[in-house]
This record gives structure tokens, C-alpha cells and sequence, in this order.
């Protein structure tokens, strides 16, 4: 079953995170905020891989690769790729 955040793109969620580091750099304290309560080891100067990291915690993944993971499609699965690795 998919997560129920997966009807999120992933494009989205990268304009997320770059609004987020817009803010964070902008000095916004909600931003701050929000990120301190997910990474409170956050760095004064966080780095977009810092906001992807709690982007991807706060919908309950490990991290950024496993939220993508969750959200692209598995190229295994597609047909195109079935129908590449079938024997004649």
C-alpha cells in the first residue's frame, strides 16, 4: 500500500524545500522553528539536504531517498520495462 503522503509529486515537495531554505535564509522564525522541532541538531545555516531531511521526517520517512523512493515509480514494475526483459 502506498504511503498517503505519496499523492504528493516530487517535484512539489523540491519547491517545498526551496521555499523552506528561502525562509530559513530570510531569518523567518516559523521557519526555524519548524525545522529545530524535527532536526533540533540543525545547523545555524542549514543546507537544502538539511530541509529535504526534514521535509521527508515530518511524513514519517527516514530521509529524503526513501521519500523519493515512496513517490517515484519502480521502473521494474512498468510494462516497458517487462516487456524489455522478457526471453523470446
Amino acid at each position: 500500500m502506498p504511503h498517503p503522503f505519496a499523492r504528493r509529486t516530487l517535484a512539489s515537495l523540491k519547491k517545498d524545500a526551496r521555499r523552506w531554505l528561502t525562509a530559513l535564509a530570510a531569518g523567518e522564525p516559523e521557519a526555524r522553528a519548524r525545522l529545530r522541532r524535527i532536526l533540533p541538531d540543525a545547523p545555524d545555516a542549514p543546507t537544502l539536504r538539511h530541509v529535504q531531511l526534514a521535509l521527508a521526517r515530518e511524513q514519517g520517512f527516514d530521509g529524503w531517498t526513501a521519500l523519493k523512493r515512496a513517490l517515484e515509480p519502480d521502473p521494474a514494475r512498468s510494462p516497458e520495462r517487462r516487456h524489455q526483459h522478457r526471453l523470446p
